[in-house]
């Protein structure tokens, strides 16, 4: 098809029975900034591209590890919720977040458009969600629980 494009980016794996790095984190939250839409993330078994979706939608939204594992079982992403095996990449993403105690900063994009949500989650009791709705300009915000 004309104006039709395509870029690759390769992100190695490491070797069978190790842990990813920081590094690996780094190139795989770049790639995802940088490559076009729609993008397509691939791996033979959909758990380290499960990983890799989860990692850069925590990032993205500003999730702790509480509430990104949330979001895991949210959109049943099976490295996180029925894998046997992928224990050391779940701990990879989870390691590569803020604790279950503290929220993450606000991404910069949200901080930009002029508005901001944040979607909190409550470590301490009733693990319900409460959401953060505000406006950069005025200074309002809404807190819905």
């Amino acid at each position: 098809a004309s104006g039709c494009r395509v870029e690759v980016v390769h992100v190695p794996a490491p070797a069978s029975g190790a842990v990813p790095t920081a590094e690996t984190a780094e190139a795989v939250l770049r790639a995802f900034a940088e490559l076009p839409r729609p993008l397509m993330v691939q791996c033979t078994a959909g758990n380290r591209s499960g990983a890799a979706l989860l990692l850069w939608l925590a990032k993205q939204q500003g999730r702790n590890t509480e509430s990104a594992g949330q979001l895991a079982q949210d959109l049943n992403l099976a490295f996180f919720t029925e894998c046997s095996t992928c224990g050391p990449v779940r701990d990879w993403v989870m390691g590569q977040l803020p604790p279950a105690n503290e929220n993450a900063p606000v991404p910069a994009a949200q901080l930009e458009t002029g508005y901001v949500i944040r979607q909190l989650f409550d470590t301490q009791g009733s693990s319900t969600f409460t959401y953060l709705v505000g406006c950069s300009a005025s200074n309002e915000a809404l807190l819905i629980d």
